[in-house]
């Protein structure tokens, strides 16, 4: 990647070869199981990406979400299980063919990512949906009350060149102790306003939702403005 915005050329080769001029690839790392370099070098890389893409399209998605996958994989091996599944969700966010590939070459490190995410589908069909209107039913008790936002991280509109402002729409599970976990991009203008927004709302939190007073883990739509 250079020192300027990276902007689209001849499509995911261009893309992909640009990046791995100054960030070498972690597949090495992780196949010889360096969890730190990976993570390192991964991190590296969706830092760089997200100071100086200035493009969007399937080529610039897709190295999101390879990104974000090795780093999974990488916080996977030593043992990060929360970090890990938080960049899951990432790569998912862009390119949810890339986060379903099968891990079973990384040994205990892929074992782990596939059990968060199964843990995810069974804990998703659980819980209660607030996404789309300001209550959900969820059994014969009652209904489900909106979490309430607490102490956020206000976004500063980036004076970078070549990126758009406008609202970034994520769709994430706000669990019972009122943290934001299993972020999925549901609207963005390009990757790194995305990527940008997914790492201010890992910051958030609220006062869970409740059902019959008991707080519970519901899906909430969640908007960050630029």
């Amino acid at each position: 990647v250079g020192e300027g915005p990276v902007e689209r050329g001849d499509g995911k080769e261009t893309i992909l070869r640009l990046a791995g001029r100054r960030h070498p690839p972690a597949q090495a790392d992780l196949d010889a199981e360096n969890w730190r370099s990976a993570r390192r070098g991964a991190t590296s890389l969706l830092d760089s990406l997200s100071r100086r893409v200035a493009s969007a399209g399937e080529a610039e998605n897709r190295l999101f979400a390879v990104a974000a996958l090795h780093r999974a994989l990488a916080h996977a091996g030593a043992g990060d299980l929360e970090k890990a599944e938080w960049d899951w969700h990432i790569a998912a966010s862009f390119d949810k063919d890339e986060a379903a590939v099968d891990l079973s070459r990384y040994r205990e490190a892929g074992r782990r990512l596939d059990e968060a995410r199964r843990r995810y589908l069974e804990e998703a069909a659980q819980t209660a949906d607030l996404s789309g209107g300001p209550v959900a039913p969820m059994g014969d008790s009652g209904a489900v009350t909106r979490p309430r936002r607490k102490a956020t991280a206000v976004p500063s509109p980036s004076g970078r060149p070549g990126l758009g402002g406008g609202p970034v729409k994520i769709h994430a599970i706000i669990d019972v102790e009122g943290r934001v976990i299993a972020p999925r991009l549901v609207e963005y203008s390009r990757p790194s306003r995305g990527f940008e927004a997914l790492d201010l709302i890992k910051k958030w939190r609220f006062e869970p939702a409740t059902l019959d007073g008991k707080p519970v883990p519901v899906f909430y739509r969640l908007t960050v403005n630029f």
